[in-house]
């Protein structure tokens, strides 16, 4: 079985090249919390529009009951006199 001779050289490209793989990784985690962060804000946003959407349908809602409410009263004192 043949030794392998570990020189400066052949020690310096190996860490070059476990250098461009980790700059790849790291630039590959950067990217992918980018996307993770816009993902996010996208669900965020849709969530907020929900949000205001179901608070309207809300405020019509008390509104029209609110509404009933006051036209039984006045159906109930019209008909008291």
């Amino acid at each position: 079985m043949e030794r392998t001779v570990w020189n400066d050289q052949r020690l310096d490209d190996r860490f070059d090249q476990i250098d461009r793989q980790l700059e790849e990784l790291r630039a590959e985690l950067r990217d992918g919390f980018r996307q993770m962060r816009a993902d996010t804000d996208a669900g965020f946003r849709e969530m907020r529009g929900e949000l205001t959407a179901m608070r309207r349908d809300l405020h019509t809602g008390m509104l029209a009951m609110l509404g009933a409410t006051i036209a039984v009263l006045v159906a109930i004192i019209a008909n008291a006199f």
